[in-house]
């Protein structure tokens, strides 16, 4: 394993449990992790967690913002 590879895997983990630790809490705030890896690994792993996505394309990340906010939207009305 890499150097970058093992830097991504505890960084994804540490967020993982500060999230984890939120959902415990009730705290429903829609997240995206943008990172610099788009691995299918890492993906399914986000989702797992509750993200909406993880992504390293900013138009992907722009869309992914677009519908967490209509998703926001449409439980406000």
């Amino acid at each position: 394993m890499t150097l970058y590879a093992k830097i991504w895997e505890a960084s994804l983990q540490q967020h993982f449990v500060e999230t984890d630790t939120s959902l415990i809490a009730f705290d429903r705030t829609p997240f995206i992790i943008y990172a610099g890896s788009k691995d299918p690994e890492h993906v399914a792993e986000s989702q797992r967690h509750g993200a909406i996505g993880c992504t390293n394309n900013p138009n992907e990340l722009f869309e992914m913002v677009l519908f967490a906010l209509s998703r926001v939207a449409n439980n406000m009305s």
